[in-house]
């Protein structure tokens, strides 16, 4: 194995242990922080550009070692890199939402909160994707910004 350039990736991918929210149910939605710590699993996350150079390469290692992960991407980059977003589809891996422009969520009103979320989806949509996983910027929110995005109709 290459562990060198393996960990070089990781490095440069901005691996970020952070909080998602996912849809447990259409009414409910839940925060991880970790998981089951009876359990002997691993969450490979990456808050991810995409990159053209970065998250290629991560691809290529992922694809080598057959590891699926978790990539929160930013609409903007998303929409700038539809190749990457169908690859990362196609090698099975998830997508989540990670805003349109990467703006912290506390500083956001309602409405430019919906329109970070649902751009963002949109973008995704576009590749045939329908994002279930939210990771907020720089894991940056508040109550008041998990509840104002799970009233939020994003569909």
């Amino acid at each position: 194995m290459n562990w060198r350039k393996l960990l070089v990736v990781f490095a440069c991918a901005a691996f970020i242990l952070s909080v998602s929210v996912i849809a447990d149910t259409e009414e409910t939605q839940s925060v991880y922080v970790s998981g089951d710590g009876s359990k002997k699993r691993i969450a490979l996350t990456f808050d991810d550009g995409p990159h053209p150079k970065y998250t290629t390469e991560i691809l290529d290692i992922l694809d080598q070692y057959d590891v699926k992960a978790t990539f929160f991407v930013i609409g903007t980059n998303a929409e700038g890199y539809p190749d990457i977003i169908k690859r990362e589809i196609e090698s099975g891996h998830e997508i989540g939402n990670h805003t349109y422009t990467h703006t912290r969520l506390p500083s956001m009103s309602d409405e430019k909160l919906t329109d970070e979320l649902n751009s963002c989806e949109r973008a995704l949509e576009t590749n045939g994707y329908t994002p279930y996983l939210f990771r907020p910027p720089e894991g940056r929110y508040d109550e008041g910004d998990l509840k104002r995005s799970h009233a939020l109709d994003t569909a």
